[in-house]
This record gives structure tokens, sequence and C-alpha cells, in this order.
């Protein structure tokens, strides 16, 4: 019970620190390519050894603006779900970054048992996960409220063999815009 009431009170609070991003937020050119695999790798050391996470990055990604710290949470939070959430049958996470003249896209696709659209829908309102599943239910929250503070969008994207949640950022720092 303490371990639960520490983890929605960290969660809490990095909805608000998230909700908080701004132009003038601490913002700065963060290299994909090198902080990618680092925040992927904190992440799986959390995860099972039996589920394979593959992070595939185009060469290209570059810099990024943006809150690094927030960021990271972000990516974990989208990979923590997978883990969570994806079932007995889930066995591998692939993390892929790509990038466009004026996005990056971040995706998280899992092959675990997958969702209805229904439960999507349950899925993003807080303090509510999928049935049968542990969690606060803050983790699609904090997620959107840092792309948001990015100036970017989220998408989830159900089916029933997995999930896909895809975050877009801007290219160019908000403040350009």
């Amino acid at each position: 019970a303490a371990r639960e009431t520490a983890d929605l009170s960290q969660k809490l609070l990095l909805l608000d620190r998230a909700k908080a991003i701004s132009p003038l937020s601490q913002m700065e050119d963060i290299d994909l390519n090198q902080a990618l695999p680092e925040w992927v790798e904190s992440a799986r050391a959390t995860g099972s050894s039996d589920i394979d996470i593959d992070l595939r990055i185009a060469a290209n990604l570059g810099a990024l603006h943006g809150d690094p710290t927030m960021l990271r949470e972000a990516v974990r939070n989208l990979i923590d779900n997978a883990l969570r959430h994806g079932g007995t049958s889930l066995s591998r996470i692939t993390i892929e970054a790509t990038r466009s003249a004026d996005h990056i896209a971040l995706s998280v696709i899992d092959n675990g048992v997958g969702m209805s659209p229904e439960e999507v829908l349950t899925a993003q309102e807080r303090f509510r996960s999928k049935s049968g599943s542990s969690g606060s239910g803050l983790g699609l929250a904090i997620i959107e409220a840092v792309v948001q503070g990015h100036g970017g969008g989220f998408r989830f994207m159900p089916s029933d063999t997995g999930t896909k949640a895809e975050i877009m950022l801007p290219t160019a720092p908000v403040s350009d815009w």
C-alpha cells in the first residue's frame, strides 16, 4: 500500500509538472540518437526479462528542443503501459523513432492482448486503467500533458493483436511558432 501511494504521489507530481511545460520551461536541445537508447534501457531494466524490447531509431533523428526529464518520463510511461497492460501474450515491445521535415514520430508498439475502442476511452480517463490491469491511471494523462507542452500530438491506436501509441513532436521549438 505504501509503494502504491508513493507511486501515485510521484505520478501526480509528474502530471502537475507536465502541465506546466511552456516555451519558458527548462528546454534544451536533446540529441535523440543518444537519449532514446538511455531512456529505453532504463525502462528495460524495470521490465520482465522475458519481454523483448527492441529500439529502432532513424539515423537522422538529430536534436529536439524540449524538456529532457519530461520527455524521458513520457517514453517510460509508454513502455510501462505496454508492460503493464499487454497481458500474458506480450512478448515484444518495439520502439520506433523517425524524423520528417516538420516532426519526430516516436511509436511504442506491443504484441499484447490489444484493446477495444471502449477500453481506450476508459484508459484515457484519469485514475482509470484497462480492466484487470494495475496502475494509477495517470500514465496517459502524463504523456498527453508532456506532448501538448511541447506542441505535439498523441495517438493511441488499439487493435485485437496489440497496441500502438504514437507521439508526434514538432522539430521547430514551440517558441519559434
